[in-house]
């Protein structure tokens, strides 16, 4: 329940920033998730706060995901295959991190 997969033709599909596709901002797009204040890339899912969201990139934990203000993606989209948002149900193997 409440998880959103997003291909990432889906995802080259939306208009982007200086021709750099960013991720984090197609999340931003879907409902349920809010951007942050202009010059921050922070994303609140669901009224949690920015520093509750848990971002994982092949299992492993990505602590840092703001590049230059936000301008620039850290994730590279060629070398992605899908993106998993969970919104609500989160599994306790999360850790109680949305």
């Amino acid at each position: 329940m409440s998880t959103t997969v997003l291909q990432t033709k889906t995802i080259k599909s939306i208009p982007a920033l200086l021709g750099e596709v960013d991720i984090i901002k197609a999340i931003q797009l879907l409902p349920g998730v809010q951007s942050g204040t202009e010059g921050s890339s922070g994303m609140y899912v669901r009224g949690g706060g920015p520093d509750q969201n848990l971002i994982l990139l092949d299992g492993i934990p990505v602590y840092n995901v703001n590049h230059l203000f936000g301008f620039f993606s850290i994730f590279n989209v060629d070398a992605i295959n899908n993106v998993q948002l969970i919104k609500g149900g989160f599994p306790a193997r999360y850790g109680g991190r949305l």
